[in-house]
């Protein structure tokens, strides 16, 4: 289990954007520099999104995705996702 500024999360995994890899998670940590998250939530045969929101370095985001992208619109760098 890891504790990051207040949620508890049992893994942790760098995040690739893509426009076809799917993640699942709980939280993104942006590590590098800020810029803009862009995600699409919902299982495959319903996508939401895309949804575009800036962010900046070193926020932890509160976003579920369950099969969700983080699409490769986003600028923000070196993200992890917390599950």
């Amino acid at each position: 289990m890891q504790n990051w500024l207040g949620g508890t999360y049992s893994s942790s995994a760098p995040v690739t954007p893509s426009d076809t890899t799917r993640i699942n998670c709980r939280a993104i940590l942006v590590e590098g520099a800020a810029g803009n998250i862009v995600f699409t939530t919902g299982p495959i045969g319903a996508p939401t999104g895309p949804v575009t929101i800036p962010v900046l370095a070193g926020a932890l985001i509160n976003l579920e995705l369950n099969e969700g992208l983080i699409n490769a619109a986003t600028t923000a760098t070196n993200l992890v996702g917390f599950a």
